[in-house]
């Protein structure tokens, strides 16, 4: 190991592991909090488009079909990411029930796995103290939090990769016994092999280009000897392999668009419009470590002093750390792809390097924290007032107002409690951490419920549920079309595939392997539409005027700020 526990008591603030209880019964209690916000949030809000209405229609369907080989969005074939999270969330669906709780649970639970991944992985490596202060860092940082209350599959991936990352830096220390070594590889095996299955070969990359960079920059191969490769390889086959056979067995266009077109062709190509400049990630970096980049920022700037000279005997653990976040950053920045959940594997190392210097040196760091969490406090306060007269914010109306007092109120938060830090730090430096750790936690569970707000914006649920409650429900086997666009959050909230019309989008592979369930042209639409004895359809304003002009027969049963659903009975 690089550091010791002394090194963790020092003149300018830090506490030593003897101090009273009481300070880590306070941060426990941190802790406690974290996880009533981490899973009390879950509901608050519809579930958005496309990400989130993708990725619980897609276990919805495997569960209603039986069909657990070949995933499906909307009824049609979906090659795009490995079936993990989807098997996850259709057992939760299977247990629990159907709604937007358990359609984000995965990620939340994944998440807050991540956290107890990290503090344990602390506690061996560090102590008690900085296994806390990690945790809670990891919990309160912003990226991490939105990814575990939004359903996408980073935070699986990252999860997983955590895991790895943690059991792998266990193995490597010299004092490890070997057979607790062995396991601890075989754990990080394991877990790579679970990335692989939630998001793709990324899990593989990532890896072994910080493995690869650690060896150059210690010019040794010691690292690579305690792999246990050939027992590793086994288990990444034996885990990974049998569905990718089943899914190409069953689908022969299977390899050429996950293993093709999703991966290799997606890193270089710029058509999916995700572009960035090549700073794009770094912002997310600093951003997403809020309200903790200060600290992180010391950290970093402390670290590379171990590249310019000869390295010590033995790992180096804050070395790695560092690899693995840079490896991450540079990979995705190079790809012509980019959004910001992609850099959430680095978010639980930035913690831990984070957590190293607050714990040494709690006042300054503390200090340091408060600053932004007050300046953004600020900001808000500022800014809240001005929105209300920009046109995009007076297009939405009354959504706005209603959302208004939960903003006010977060804003509210960060400025109380960083105003808390920088009372308290001189006296009660841990309640000061504290104060900013639950500012942050509350700011955005207050967020979650302003967006609640602006539900009809970014999800079909307000609509589905007033369509489905109505006095007279429409049958479960009723036609229903979406017409132009696909809000993939339609199909979970009427718990059955729509059919589409004139809009493929993400879903063009699918439409090729199977064309009967899609319709090309707005007259085919209109053809099905009159034959119909009852149908329903979802479609936009422009185009219901539209086809309305057109003389198509069709009664209006419900509406949001953007779109129309029409009958014919």
């Amino acid at each position: 190991m690089t550091s010791t526990r002394a090194e963790l008591t020092a003149a300018d603030g830090s506490l030593s592991i003897s101090q009273p209880r009481s300070q880590h019964w306070l941060l426990v209690s941190l802790i406690v909090f974290g996880l009533i916000v981490w899973f009390g949030g879950l509901e608050l809000r519809g579930l958005f488009f496309p990400d989130e209405g993708r990725y619980a229609e897609i276990p919805l369907g495997m569960l209603t079909t039986g069909d657990w080989i070949t995933p499906r969005l909307n009824g049609l074939k979906y090659f795009e990411k490995p079936p993990l999270q989807y098997w996850a969330t259709a057992a939760i669906y299977a247990v629990f029930g159907t709604d937007e709780w358990t359609a984000r649970l995965w990620p939340a639970l994944t998440g807050f796995l991540g956290i107890v991944a990290v503090g344990f992985a602390a506690r061996k490596l560090y102590c008690a103290r900085t296994a806390i202060v990690a945790a809670i860092v990891l919990m309160s940082c912003w990226a991490y939090f939105l990814g575990g209350q939004y359903l996408t599959l980073d935070m699986g991936l990252t999860f997983f990769l955590t895991v790895a990352l943690m059991a792998f830096l266990w193995a490597q220390q010299d004092a490890t016994a070997p057979r607790i070594r062995r396991y601890a590889m075989y754990l990080t095996w394991i877990a790579v092999a679970l990335a692989v299955l939630s998001k793709g070969l990324v899990a593989l990359v990532l890896p072994t280009l910080a493995v690869v960079a650690y060896s150059l920059s210690v010019r040794s191969l010691c690292v690579w000897r305690r792999l246990h490769m050939l027992g590793g390889l086994a288990l990444l086959m034996a885990i990974t392999l049998p569905w990718f056979v089943a899914v190409q067995l069953q689908n022969s266009e299977f390899f050429q668009f996950f293993f093709i077109k999703e991966h290799f062709q997606r890193f270089g190509a710029s058509g999916h419009h995700r572009l960035g400049a090549w700073y794009y990630f770094i912002v997310i970096g600093v951003a997403g470590m809020l309200p903790w980049s200060t600290a992180l920022w010391a950290a970093v700037k402390s670290l590379p002093s171990l590249f310019r000279r000869p390295p010590d005997v033995g790992f180096h653990t804050e070395r790695f750390l560092l690899i693995w976040v840079v490896v991450i950053f540079v990979f995705f920045s190079i790809s012509k792809s980019k959004l910001p959940a992609y850099v959430l594997p680095a978010f639980p190392a930035l913690a831990l390097l984070a957590s190293r210097v607050i714990v040494a040196a709690p006042f300054r760091a503390v200090g340091y924290a408060a600053v932004p969490t007050v300046s953004l406090g600020i900001a808000l306060l500022v800014l809240i007032p001005f929105a209300a007269h920009w046109e995009k914010v007076r297009e939405i109306g009354a959504a706005f107002d209603g959302s208004r007092l939960w903003l006010t109120a977060a804003e509210s938060m960060l400025l109380v409690g960083g105003t808390a830090a920088l009372v308290l730090r001189k006296s009660k430096v841990w309640a000061a951490f504290g104060a900013i750790a639950v500012a942050s936690l509350f700011f955005w569970h207050a967020v979650n419920v302003a967006f609640w707000q602006l539900g009809d914006l970014y999800s079909s649920e307000q609509m589905i549920e007033r369509l489905t409650n109505d006095e007279r429900p429409f049958a479960p086997n009723t036609p229903f079309f979406s017409l132009g666009s696909f809000d993939q959050t339609v199909p979970f909230y009427l718990g059955r595939p729509v059919t589409l019309v004139a809009d493929r989008s993400e879903l063009r592979e699918g439409v090729k392997a199977e064309p009967g369930k899609f319709i090309y042209s707005f007259p085919e639409f209109v053809e099905r539409w009159t034959a119909a004895t009852e149908a329903h359809a979802i479609m936009s304003i422009y185009d219901y005027e539209a086809l309305r002009a057109n003389g198509v027969a069709m009664r209006p049963v419900e509406r949001d700020r953007r779109r129309i659903i029409v009958a014919r009975f």
